[in-house]
């Protein structure tokens, strides 16, 4: 599993705004992933959970972290961020570095699931990952959260509670 890095910087990635727009369909297995309950019900969530994406936004800069990973990690990212495809953005990194500096796009696939749950009225967004990621900007301070927040599309779909639940690894088993 990946490790917390201890050594990360702040950077700015020019060119780009976040959108509520990378969804799963919470009704198909994958092995070794996850899938969401509604917990008042305790019943599987039958739609499409949205995740944070970016997006080519001229004249829009984000904040974000850059921090070093070895090989094995960036393999794990890939695994772990199945709807997003690794994208070079080293040359939208408002400043020196070192490295490749990858993001993680919304592939087609997930944008166009996210497209499906608008027009089926069953696309959400779960609390405790808006919450989390709201709260990360608010503990940068005031200037942080306004940046967030004026360069994030608001989302255009219900914000719910719902329970991460994972599905075992059938290699494990």
């Amino acid at each position: 599993p990946l490790t917390p890095h201890q050594d990360f910087r702040f950077c700015e990635l020019k060119d780009f705004c976040r959108c509520w727009t990378a969804a799963m369909d919470n009704r198909v297995d994958i092995p070794g992933y996850k899938y969401y309950v509604e917990p008042h019900i305790g019943q599987r969530l039958d739609g499409f959970v949205t995740f944070l994406n970016i997006r080519p936004c001229p004249g829009t800069t984000i904040t974000g972290i850059v921090f070093d990973v070895s090989d094995q990690e960036l393999e794990q990212l890939d695994q772990r961020e199945r709807n997003y495809r690794k994208l070079d953005v080293t040359q939208w990194i408002d400043g020196p570095v070192q490295e490749t500096v990858w993001a993680y796009i919304g592939l087609d696939v997930a944008e166009k699931r996210y497209q499906e749950g608008l027009r089926q009225d069953n696309a959400v967004i779960a609390r405790d990952y808006f919450e989390l990621v709201h709260n990360a900007y608010r503990l940068l301070g005031d200037e942080a959260l306004s940046q967030y927040i004026h360069t994030t599309d608001p989302p255009q779909i219900p914000i719910v509670a719902l329970e991460k639940r994972q599905i075992p690894d059938s290699s494990l088993q």
